[in-house]
């Protein structure tokens, strides 16, 4: 097995949500997400969840808008060149669907590497 490339990512405070794509020693690609959840001293020690794997990037994104339809709110910190198309397509979606009061287009525009202008057609 191959040492795993990351994918996706999101962060929030102390936490992040990142898809990652696995090479297995057949040469097939899986992709699975982490949630990291780094917690409070005072309270519960952080928290690691490992999703099952998919077969494909999609697959794996929509599992994870399934358990965080928000995701879109976080902070962006990294979409690989590859992943593009399809977060863009569900970030266009989320967006008809439920501006939020703040977004962060400049974060989404850089990560994604597209235009500011591209979140405002609907």
């Amino acid at each position: 097995m191959k040492e795993n490339k990351k994918y996706f990512e999101v962060g929030a405070d102390g936490g992040s949500l990142t898809i990652y794509q696995m090479i297995d020693d057949e040469n097939k690609n899986w992709y699975f997400h982490e949630v990291s959840d780094m917690g409070l001293e005072d309270e519960v020690n952080g928290v690691k969840y490992q999703s099952n794997y998919s077969l494909s990037f999609a697959e794996d994104f929509v599992k994870l808008l399934d358990k965080y339809p928000h995701l879109f709110n976080l902070y962006p910190l990294y979409a690989d060149k590859d992943c593009v198309n399809v977060v863009l397509l569900f970030l266009k979606d989320y967006l008809k669907k439920n501006m939020p009061d703040y977004f962060n287009k400049h974060g989404w525009s850089e990560v994604l590497n597209v235009s500011v202008e591209e979140f405002d057609s609907k």
